[in-house]
């Protein structure tokens, strides 16, 4: 018999552990700094449900195309994430048949026309990729103008970023760098047209040489050596790379594993507000007494902040219980599993996301799924909850609950534990992806607040590996030019048109690169 999810009655203490728990220390907990491999996790608590408990089917996949199948996930939950804001924070999974994948895409505020048929356009590629319906001269090239012209809204936000930091005119690279070489036909370009006046043919060379600049060793101590914005420049750099990143990524995999040759990526619908009832609010006393605490200034300086008043204290838990509720990508894709009855052991045990996810989205996927993720940023938002899931099985709504009833208990864990200074962390880790390897490791992110991170060093190390792999795999990426000549081609210039709009490329022909001077 169909049922649904959440119970109303165990919605209003659920909702005010986390509004209480959101006054604490700026919303910042502790921080997964490594996400734990399939076998550390106990998806559902011992709880018993076959849709959790199955046998895991893909256990004999080997490592490396494993590997490179998360990779795939963040680098198309980055893509699909093309506009700046958490709006647009996406996440991805994935379903393997014998002959062909279907990738699941889910966004915090739902997809637009013009994203399905990026989508559409992007599938067809990757399949004329598998085939090989291409020249030498052409091979990859129409699918970086797609994800070039799709992603171009991201691309203006971080270059306005990159304008901002009044970078000087300099020629000093030293000669005693033993790559002083490669830097300067890196980083002396990438200034040059960052002054340049804006077009895609510039976020075209912005995006190529910025990646060569990620993977030479000497690069980020000689910037900091020279430039005071150093921090903020090569987080760009990395962000400018991240693009041309996963255009090497969809290659590899599509050149790889066979079964990229049928691709479909189903966008999920937006997830719905969840709407606070005024019936459903518990006063600041109430919920103090989970944990069978008093409300009085002694508990609110000891569980909430110093500096807090009962007053302000009660003023800021009544505000934060009124706001509308938000569903996250990470829950609308479990949503979606759950009431299109897939079994998770069924789909690749790793949920890609744009960015790291939140305290509440990482416990969610921990105690329910056990899927991976590229980690955790330790922010909780008061404004998170689980929505309303239809026509799910009893046995699968019972194990819902005994979900809810596990994550309030690790709330109130968090609330009972003595306040102490916790650093923001970056939420956006561009470039990263979680593996089993020593390798696997995020970078915590300094004091203040910040939203997003450069690409981590290990990730460029695992790009440089990737590099090496496909200079076999595609002649076309080792041409023997000089560096600053290294730039794509992004389309055939004869009849060549907007992938995305479907509207003559006339830029193409003005671009003054040769069809063989492709980015090694």
């Amino acid at each position: 018999m169909a049922s649904r999810f959440p119970s109303t009655q165990r919605r209003p203490k659920f909702n005010a552990l986390i509004t209480l728990l959101s006054l604490r220390n700026g919303r910042q907990l502790e921080p997964e700094l490594d996400s734990p491999s399939i076998s550390d996790h106990s998806p559902t608590m011992g709880f018993s449900n076959t849709i959790f408990q199955r046998p895991n089917l893909r256990s004999n996949s080997s490592s490396t195309s494993n590997h490179l199948k998360e990779r795939f996930l963040d680098r198309l939950a980055e893509v699909v994430s093309n506009e700046k804001g958490s709006k647009h924070v996406a996440c991805t999974i994935m379903k393997e048949y014998e002959n062909r994948v279907e990738v699941y895409a889910s966004r915090n505020e739902g997809f637009r026309e013009k994203d399905r048929t990026f989508c559409e356009k992007f599938s067809a590629q990757m399949s004329v990729l598998a085939v090989n319906q291409h020249t030498a001269g052409e091979r990859g090239a129409a699918l970086w103008t797609l994800l070039l012209e799709y992603y171009l809204p991201r691309l203006e936000y971080y270059d306005k970023e990159l304008l901002k930091l009044n970078l000087p005119d300099f020629c000093c690279i030293s000669s005693s760098t033993h790559d002083s070489e490669d830097l300067k036909e890196s980083l002396d370009p990438f200034l040059d047209v960052m002054r340049q006046p804006s077009s895609l043919k510039r976020f075209n060379h912005l995006c190529c040489l910025a990646l060569q600049l990620r993977l030479i060793p000497s690069a980020r101590k000689w910037i900091k050596d020279h430039l005071e914005n150093d921090t903020q420049l090569w987080k760009l750099i990395g962000f400018f790379a991240r693009l041309r990143r996963a255009h090497r990524t969809f290659l590899e995999i599509v050149q790889t594993l066979p079964a990229f040759h049928s691709l479909e990526i189903i966008l999920i619908p937006k997830g719905g507000k969840v709407e606070p009832r005024t019936q459903d609010f518990l006063s600041l006393a109430t919920t103090l007494d989970f944990i069978h605490q008093p409300l009085s200034s002694i508990t609110v300086r000891r569980y909430i902040s110093p500096s807090y008043s009962i007053p302000r204290a009660q003023r800021m838990f009544d505000q934060r219980q009124t706001e509308c509720l938000r569903v996250h990508a990470e829950v609308q894709l479990i949503q979606h599993l759950l009431q299109a009855h897939i079994p998770i052991d069924e789909i690749v045990q790793y949920m890609g996301c744009s960015k790291r996810s939140c305290f509440m989205c990482k416990n969610f996927l921990d105690i329910l799924s056990g899927l991976r993720t590229r980690g955790c940023h330790g922010k909780l938002y008061n404004r998170w909850s689980i929505p309303e899931i239809q026509g799910i099985e009893e046995d699968t709504k019972e194990t819902l609950e005994r979900a809810v009833i596990r994550i309030q208990d690790i709330l109130v864990q968090e609330i009972k534990k003595p306040l102490r200074a916790i650093d923001a962390q970056f939420e956006s880790s561009a470039g990263t992806t979680a593996v089993s390897s020593s390798r696997a490791s995020v970078t915590s992110g300094s004091p203040g607040s910040p939203s997003e991170s450069p690409i981590e060093d290990s990730e460029d190390n695992d790009t440089r590996e990737e590099i090496a792999h496909q200079e076999d795999l595609y002649e076309w990426e080792a041409t023997p030019v000089a560096s600053h000549q290294c730039l794509p081609v992004l389309a055939n210039s004869g009849g060549t048109h907007n992938l995305i709009a479907g509207t003559g490329t006339h830029w193409l022909h003005h671009m003054g690169i040769a069809d063989n001077l492709l980015f090694r």
